[in-house]
């Protein structure tokens, strides 16, 4: 059972554990004490191949982890039956809907949130006709935590200098940086205990076509769309989701590389192409904990 050691507790609409965010006339207490799962790790996927006609097996490249399973519970009390009534329906209908992604942020030490579902009935248990217990079971189909508050950086272009290339060209296209430009690079520390894909980069041109990439040199990741941007276009990279968009239209197709995730600890992330003082970028991103 996670202790919650009465932290304020939101879910969707409904604050926990706040006497002065009561979401009915009439409620004297809304409570959760129970939030089972919260704490834990949750459970990977860890597959091994075996060798066959030798000992020891193969593991598979990367052990993914499941969905995380919670148990949210609490008690209500009100001053009368009617509003007892009109609290428990507060619950399930503006909490915990059925079919709607519940947005829950506990607001422990470092507060933290998640996303989840509903995966089972609400439950009620009456102690008198203003008293009740309530429990609802909960998965988060991402089962990691993340910051409320993310990390906005922003920075230009590392590479090389404009005013001339060298045909034909070999690829990949390999980059060095140019006074004008080797500085820029932003750093994202993870301060959780998991990789973080919660991660958004607005990129602004100009870019020539097939000579740029968005590389974390904390990981080796790389990603690169085979598109040119102009100085008024603005091409979004939602690590999350994994889409890309050129001024609202998809481009994921394009890609070379992966969506790839930020480390625990610092990533340095820098935008490599040809050097020019207007380009930009600006990487919003938020820590990740799975435990």
């Amino acid at each position: 059972m996670s202790t919650l050691f009465r932290d304020k507790v939101v879910a969707n609409l409904v604050t926990f554990n706040d006497s002065l965010a009561l979401p009915v006339a009439g409620a004297i207490e809304l409570g959760m004490d129970v939030l089972d799962g919260w704490g834990g790790t949750p459970e990977l996927i860890a597959e091994f191949t075996s060798l066959g006609m030798v000992d020891g097996e193969t593991p598979s490249e990367y052990f993914a982890a499941r969905g995380r399973q919670l148990t949210a519970g609490g008690w209500g009390m009100a001053s009368s039956r009617a509003a007892a009534e009109m609290l428990w329906d507060a619950i399930m209908r503006d909490a915990f809907p059925r079919n709607v992604a519940i947005n829950l942020e506990r607001y422990e030490t470092i507060p933290k949130r998640v996303t989840a579902l509903r995966n089972g009935p609400g439950e009620i248990s009456w102690i008198g006709p203003t008293q009740f217990r309530w429990g609802v079971p909960l998965r988060c189909y991402d089962p990691f935590k993340y910051a409320l508050t993310p990390t906005v950086e922003s920075a230009g272009v590392a590479g090389q200098a404009t005013g001339g290339r060298t045909y034909p060209r070999t690829y990949p296209l390999e980059y060095t940086t140019v006074s004008s430009g080797e500085a820029n690079l932003v750093v994202f520390n993870n301060d959780g205990t998991g990789q973080s894909k919660n991660m958004v980069v607005s990129i602004n041109g100009p870019l020539a076509k097939g000579a740029w990439r968005l590389v974390n040199e904390t990981t080796g990741g790389l990603i690169k769309f085979d598109v040119a941007l102009l100085v008024t276009d603005q091409l979004v990279i939602d690590f999350y989701n994994e889409v890309a968009t050129l001024n609202g239209s998809l481009i994921t197709v394009t890609m070379t590389g992966d969506f790839w995730r930020a480390a625990q600890g610092p990533n340095v992330i820098k935008l490599y192409g040809d050097y020019d003082p207007l380009v930009s970028f600006t990487l919003t991103a938020y820590s990740a904990w799975e435990n």
